[in-house]
């Protein structure tokens, strides 16, 4: 299991101001928690913990923001949707590696079929990632193929649909 080696990234106040400066509005800090929970926190989004709520606390004291505009702002940073991006190559080795023999099967002849059906309509037979991309569930793509996640830990070995998160995810090189 890979361990994230940057824990405590911006676990204190000061941290975070070196960060953000001193006057972040109340959508910037929300947005930039929201983003880097677990590095704020040290505790993973989605988990109760008081201590968590606590670090948080901390840092909408230290800026004296107004406890209803915060409230508005974290409620508005929760429902963002967070980019994510997988590389072609980690993307083809989920589409034919990951999941069970008889889906990854299902995978294989439904390519399979998709060439052959262009190789008779037009002559010539390719596909490519993105086309490939485009015509899978993206939400059964494993959080850890992703360049965000990558391998992070095991609590990563989970479908995108999964995260306790919106999300948006792309194909790059």
């Amino acid at each position: 299991m890979k361990k994230r080696e940057d824990i405590g990234k911006y676990n204190t106040v000061k941290k975070v101001i070196d960060k953000l400066g001193r006057r972040p509005s109340e959508q910037e800090l929300a947005s930039f928690i929201t983003k880097n929970y677990y590095d704020v926190t040290e505790v993973e989004r989605g988990e109760d913990d008081p201590s968590a709520n606590d670090k948080i606390a901390d840092l909408v004291a230290f800026y004296k923001f107004d406890i209803d505009d915060w409230k508005i702002a974290w409620f508005d940073a929760q429902n963002e949707t967070v980019p994510l991006t997988i590389e072609k190559r980690r993307f083809i080795a989920w589409y034919f590696n990951y999941g069970q023999d008889q889906e990854n099967n299902k995978l294989r002849l439904d390519l399979a079929e998709s060439i052959i059906h262009q190789l008779l309509s037009t002559g010539l037979g390719s596909i490519s990632a993105q086309e490939l991309f485009d015509n899978c569930n993206q939400d059964s793509i494993r959080a850890f193929y992703t360049e965000e996640y990558d391998g992070l830990t095991d609590d990563y070995d989970v479908e995108l649909s999964d995260l306790p998160f919106k999300y948006e995810i792309k194909l790059i090189n």
